[in-house]
């Protein structure tokens, strides 16, 4: 097949989802409308990978080649890049401060931020660990003011309170190693509890204090999701075989996440077991807020909640994409320094 390749069109996206049970991969066109509409699938049973965890890298290689080649087939499109999404059991949650001083009092502008940010994350540094998501969740100015929007207010002092989430680096490096087995060499990760959250939730309603629950049969990510931040996260072993044990470690879970922040508003489940009566038994009467099966929403062909997490990768590759500077397809440099400036924007408002 000769296939089609469009090396600098933006509204092509591929991505990748290795579940407990199969491992889909989806080439996506964003239209004009914003939407997206997925071209080319693909499917293989999963295999070699068990709660994240790569137990045999040839057999893992041979999932993702066959989802991808099946993708590309019916797409007809090679596939050169793709964001996949990752999960780490023993994934690590830390909140660091950085810091950057102004001169005089100076007004504060985006690289102000980055800047505080990049200190944050080095000194959360660990050589065993890499960084997967890092977010600002809080900004200081001068010890004392806190402000939603920093940018344009005038200080000495600011500092930005940042989450990161950290996996092991032999974890990752076992997966980037796994890409390019299969022949991807542009492959990008993504935390699966982004891509979640993001295929729950459109843009305009990522406010309010929500806790997700993705009950997957390897794993279940938890995490509070507000301001269209993760704000509190874990990780666990998912549902298995015993739904009725699974649903008392999801109760539990939930609970210990409200003691923390009694201002969440609502519980979203999604995931493998989203559906499963025996969960939902285990929970009814017994949460003290409301709660109901969550499912994707904006992808066409994408309506199940086990489809949560593949859905909104593309809305979050999507975003990572339009941060970077627009490229000149003929020379390959940035079209200008006003587009860089935008896509800092971007990233952070």
């Amino acid at each position: 097949m000769n296939f089609v390749k469009k090396i600098y069109a933006k509204n092509i996206l591929t991505v990748l989802d290795c579940g407990a049970l199969s491992t889909i991969a989806l080439v996506a066109e964003k239209k004009s409308n914003g939407l997206f509409y997925v071209i080319g699938a693909g499917d293989a049973v999963t295999q070699g990978v068990r709660n994240g965890e790569i137990i045999h890298s040839g057999d893992a290689a041979e999932s993702v080649v066959e989802a991808l080649g099946k993708a590309e087939r019916s797409s007809g499109i090679k596939v050169e890049k793709l964001y996949y999404n990752f999960d780490d059991l023993e994934m690590q949650s830390v909140f660091s401060r950085g810091s950057r001083f102004l001169n005089g009092e100076g007004e504060i502008h985006v690289s102000d931020i980055v800047s505080a940010q990049k200190v944050a994350e080095r000194l959360a540094g660990d050589f065993e660990k890499n960084i997967v998501y890092a977010r600002p969740i809080k900004f200081i100015i001068d010890d004392r003011d806190e402000v939603i929007n920093p940018v344009g207010v005038f200080g000495k002092k600011l500092d930005v309170l940042v989450h990161i989430l950290q996996s092991r680096s032999s974890h990752s490096d076992a997966w980037h190693r796994l890409m390019q087995r299969a022949q991807i060499f542009r492959s990008t990760p993504i935390l699966s509890a982004w891509s979640t959250a993001y295929g729950l939730l459109p843009k305009n309603d990522r406010m309010a204090r929500r806790l997700i629950m993705d009950l997957g049969q390897d794993l279940l990510n938890a995490f509070v999701f507000a301001d269209g931040q993760i704000n509190q996260y874990k990780v666990k072993s998912g549902c298995g075989k015993d739904a009725l044990l699974f649903g008392d470690q999801v109760r539990a879970l939930i609970h210990e996440f409200l003691s923390l922040d009694p201002c969440i508003s609502e519980i979203l489940l999604t995931g493998d077991c989203a559906q499963d009566q025996a969960v939902l038994n285990q929970l009814e009467g017994r949460v003290p807020i409301a709660f109901r099966a969550a499912l994707p929403y904006g992808i066409s062909k994408l309506h199940d909640p086990r489809a949560a997490s593949v859905a909104g990768l593309l809305l979050v590759a999507d975003e990572i994409e339009s941060r970077m500077p627009m490229l000149r397809a003929d020379r390959g440099i940035f079209s200008s320094a006003k587009q860089k400036a935008l896509s800092l924007m971007e990233e952070y408002f």
